[in-house]
Order: structure tokens, then sequence, then C-alpha cells
């Protein structure tokens, strides 16, 4: 494959893409930038060949095109994913026909890997491969892992209690989401007004098997109302947190939690410890698993948001409960 530009009749530069495919060149061209001249090569090579025949690279463009395109993920998020796949396994898979691709082939590669991330990455491109009909099967579906987890702090609620103490009012709002909502740090910093209404707000997550953007009501608890009210009267723009530096929404807000707990005199413990604080205390609780599970926004049961209506009373008791706990 080439990627390459010259000027037109106009004057103006032009990107081409030029390739071989068993023993025939194929081009085309006449495209404003070299992305739209590698999704035009892609598809053609896609065109040319059989789903039997699909080797690894094929792939890997057309899942980061989907992502770009149909899931609208962020340039930097894809250029990164790229980077793993481009360093850590073109050099083994590249050109093979990604229907060759095994289980055994994938653990002797990622044995020697640090980071479950690069596992991740490959399982969303088989799934994407699935759904195409270039393969039956996900060969990282059995996968075992070799990477060691440390066990994650889940701090107790007074510790919560003492973080909030001395935080900001501002701070104070979003742990107060976080902690009331059971929510990830992304679902609650891209929150956007139109997402929030007098009984509910949206809380949006990727975090699924094929990187959809699926979303699960959550019902507003007083404390919830009042921390939405707060927010409301000092409103700047489209987000509920916006970043007073970058002008838009906080993307992730990496420090705050260790300032926060060095502050308080509390061991640290991270945005994602909240969830499983919430989680741990709904536990204890004659909260059904299933209205939990749902609440929590957990992919395994996400067929059940089809019928979040009938769990609207579950979800309303979880909502109001963390809600008083905080207080």
């Amino acid at each position: 494959m080439s990627i390459f530009r010259l000027k037109n009749r106009k004057g103006k530069w032009r990107y081409y893409f030029v390739f071989m495919h068993e023993y025939k060149n194929y081009h085309g061209g006449g495209f404003n930038s070299k992305t739209e001249a590698l999704n035009a090569e892609a598809k053609s090579r896609i065109f040319l060949i059989s789903p039997d025949k699909i080797v690894f690279d094929d792939a890997c463009k057309e899942y980061f095109k989907h992502c770009r395109e149909s899931l609208q993920q962020t340039e930097d998020w894809v250029r990164n994913k790229e980077r793993v796949v481009r360093v850590h396994f073109f050099k083994y898979w590249r050109f093979n026909p990604i229907s060759k691709i095994t289980s055994t082939t994938i653990e002797q590669v990622a044995k020697n890997r640090k980071s479950n991330r690069d596992i991740r990455i490959l399982k969303s491109i088989f799934n994407f491969s699935i759904r195409k009909g270039w393969i039956a099967k996900n060969p990282c579906l059995n996968l075992t892992y070799k990477e060691s987890h440390r066990r994650r702090h889940i701090p107790p609620i007074q510790d919560l209690k003492k973080v909030l103490a001395v935080a900001k009012p501002f701070d104070q709002k979003l742990l107060t989401i976080l902690f009331c909502t059971a929510g990830r740090i992304s679902e609650v910093l891209s929150l956007k007004w139109d997402d929030v209404t007098e009984n509910y707000l949206v809380l949006k997550s990727r975090k699924h098997r094929y990187g959809e953007l699926r979303e699960r009501k959550i019902p507003l608890s007083p404390i919830l109302k009042e921390t939405i009210d707060w927010l409301r009267e000092r409103r700047k723009d489209e987000w509920l947190f916006h970043n007073p530096r970058t002008h838009n929404r906080y993307l992730r807000h990496p420090k705050l939690m260790d300032s926060l707990c060095e502050k308080a005199g509390v061991k640290p413990f991270g945005f994602h410890g909240i969830r499983h604080l919430a989680a741990s205390m709904l536990s204890k609780e004659n909260i059904p698993v299933k209205d939990v599970s749902e609440y929590l926004g957990h992919s395994d049961i996400s067929t059940t948001q089809i019928y979040l209506h009938s769990l609207e009373e579950g979800l309303q008791e979880i909502s109001t409960r963390l809600g008083e706990e905080i207080r």
C-alpha cells in the first residue's frame, strides 16, 4: 500500500492510494486528506478480498474507521488504540488472515504484556470482525489473563464524608453526584444539561462489548436535585462540570482525589473507589440484585434497559438511599 499526494490541474494538493492484490494494481485518488485516502483504500481492499482472506491489517483499519465514524470516538482515543495495535501486534499478524489467528497465538504474544488493556483492544477488533461476518468466533474470549491486579481500596463512608468536608463546593457536587449515581467518572464528567430532566438524569457510557454509546436513567433523589439546582445557578455552558482553564468540560481530573485525600488525612482512593463504595453499601440493603446491576449499568444485563419503566420504583429507592447515606 502507498499513499501519496499530487497537485491537480488547479494547483491544489490531493491524496491518492495504490496497492497490489493478486498481482494487480489498484488505485484511486482526488481526496482532500490522507485519512480519506486511507479509508478509500481500506474499502477497496475489503471489496476485493473475500471474508476468509481478510488480513489482520484490514480488520484493524475497518474497526478504527468504525470507531471514528459510527461510534464518534475522539481522535486521541483512536490514535492511542492504533498505536498499541501497531507497536505490539502488527509484527506478529499484520498480514496474517484474521481467521487464522487463534487463542494459542494470542496467548503466546500476550503473556509478556503487563496490561490487559491490549487484550481488550483485540477483543473489540475480533468482535467487530464477527459482526462483519469475517470470523465465527472471538479467539480472545477464553484467554486467561496473566496480569495480577492490586485489590482496589474501597473507602469507608466516613472517609468519603471527610473528603467532602475539605473539598471546594464545586468538587463536593462532583463527588456527590458520583456517589449518588454510582456512576463512572467519565459518565459524570460528560454530563450535559440536555441530559438532566425534572425527574432523572441520563448517564452515557461505552463500557460494553461492542463499544456503542448506551445510556441509563438515574432518578433524582432529594440531594441530587439540590446538587443539580446549585450547579444550574452557576451554569456557564452545555456541560455540568465546566473546566475554566480549557473552557470545555473536564476530561479526566486525575489529581483531584489524591490532593483531597491528603488534605482530609485518609487513605487515598480514587473516583472508581466511590463507585465501589456505593455498590458495597447497596449490597448490604435488601435491594434486588437485578435493580442494583441496572443502576450500575453493568453490560451483562444491558437488555433490561429496555424495560426500565418496570424498574422505576426500585431505582428510585436506590437513588434515595444513597442520597440519605451521604448527608
